[in-house]
């Protein structure tokens, strides 16, 4: 009996032992399923938050074009872009020269001078790109409208001669009972104001357009009606040149009409202001 007791504790003992690695495996094996769950949570967590921000970078990269969009359909509404002062200068021509008025006299050689010079100064400044947005995706894309202010000083002649009574005789009478010798300057200064349309943006080259403007002609000598101020309109082309940075050189040709000539008095001609010049210019952009 005390045998059989010793070897059911020895058979119980050696069971014991046999299990014990086993159930040892089996918490370790469900410790490392908890791990694996663990790590599976984890990366779907991190897969989440890669979607996430992958999400809210679309979002912020969308953003951006549509601030994007925003400004060019501000720049194409409204005031948005360069800005340019230039300075210009070159062959300036009266259509009409002053022979017939009584300044300068009849006899002197500036009155016949309808050929000059003029020099002069201007800014313009980035009104619309795209004129307001009609040329965009057209064969006209790049098209820039403009705002021009500009001034000019332009010399015809000078000359002296002598007052004569010829053709005005009742207004030399009154100006200048005796003859007397004169020196006189044909000069006209010139102020517009002016839409500019200028084409290829982007390009060195970019030629222009001014459709009409309006001019403020101011004429020395006076007229004969003693007016010295005429408005009118203006037409112009040219094309500018990037040389450096922000450098432009240009040319230019700008055509003068007054529809209304200069005011006189009754029986003596009017005085006509209309005229053309043609020049270049060098810019600064900013």
């Amino acid at each position: 009996m005390k045998k059989l007791t010793k070897a059911l504790m020895a058979g119980s003992v050696a069971a014991a032992t046999a299990l014990a690695p086993v159930a040892q495996a089996h918490e370790h094996h469900g410790g490392a399923d908890a791990r694996i769950r663990m790590l599976e949570e984890q990366l779907q967590l991190l897969k989440q938050e890669l979607a996430d921000l992958k999400a809210h970078s679309q979002m912020h990269h969308e953003k951006v074009m549509e601030l994007e969009e925003w400004k060019e359909q501000a720049g194409a509404g409204g005031a948005a872009g360069e800005s340019m002062i230039f300075f210009r200068g070159g062959y300036a021509r009266a259509m009409s020269d002053r022979a017939k008025d009584v300044l300068p006299s009849t006899d002197s050689s500036a009155a016949k001078g309808q050929n000059g010079f003029y020099v002069g100064a201007g800014f313009e400044h980035t009104l619309s790109r795209d004129l307001f947005g009609m040329t965009e995706g057209t064969i006209l894309e790049g098209t820039d409208l403009l705002g021009e202010v500009m001034f000019e000083y332009k010399r015809f002649a000078r000359g002296s001669g002598l007052l004569t009574d010829s053709d005005q005789g009742v207004v030399v009478t009154q100006l200048a009972p005796t003859k007397t010798a004169e020196t006189s300057t044909v000069t006209q200064f010139t102020l517009t104001a002016a839409p500019k349309i200028k084409f290829m943006r982007g390009s060195m080259i970019r030629p222009w357009i001014i459709p009409v403007g309006l001019g403020i002609h101011v004429i020395s000598p006076p007229s004969d009606g003693v007016t010295v101020l005429n408005p009118g309109l203006v037409f112009g082309a040219g094309a500018d040149v990037d040389v450096f940075k922000n450098v432009v050189i240009g040319a230019d040709f700008r055509y003068h009409v007054t529809p209304g000539n200069d005011s006189s008095l009754n029986g003596v001609e009017d005085t006509d202001t209309d005229g053309l010049t043609a020049g270049g210019y060098v810019g600064f952009k900013f």
